[in-house]
């Protein structure tokens, strides 16, 4: 089944686990600490995908065009806003089902695999950790770790 596979790269957030609750959590925090109305777990869901810094810049204008955030206010509600993240890394997060037997099942193929996600490695491996995946992955390659993010080919 697997034999001319020579590696796979999983994505994270939204493939693997569903972190949403858990970044709401964070994203509620941090607004709170700036004095700004909560934000629902569906609205959340819709700004995930393009990075940190995008879904902190639509959670601060409640809007999906984040472009529009104060950049003064951005730079304040960023360290919040990763402090929460810390605190709410896998409060509630889950692996999708299917998500620990496929891993299982690419592991005894001896195919290498790696996650390749926009959230930072330095979440992204407590995840796994805290998940108990994180041994399925030879490298873990955050949105910090190259200079053109996801969804960029390269």
């Amino acid at each position: 089944m697997f034999e001319h596979i020579t590696a796979v790269f999983f994505d994270l957030d939204g493939t693997l686990v569903d972190s949403v609750p858990d970044l709401t959590a964070a994203i509620n925090v941090m607004l709170q600490q700036l004095g700004l109305p909560k934000r629902e777990e569906a609205q959340v869901r819709t700004w995930v995908g393009n990075g940190m810094d995008n879904l902190i810049r639509r959670a601060l204008i409640g809007d999906m065009d984040g472009s529009r955030a104060d950049p003064a206010l951005f730079t304040r509600a960023k360290p919040l806003y990763k402090a929460a993240y810390a605190d709410h890394i896998s409060v509630y997060s889950a692996l999708y089902p299917g998500a620990r037997d496929g891993l299982t099942a690419l592991c005894a193929a001896r195919i290498p695999m790696a996650c390749v996600t926009n959230k930072p490695a330095e979440f992204a491996r407590p995840l796994l950790e805290k998940l108990g995946i994180d041994t399925f992955f030879a490298t873990v390659v955050g949105g910090e770790c190259i200079p053109h993010p996801k969804p960029a080919p390269d």
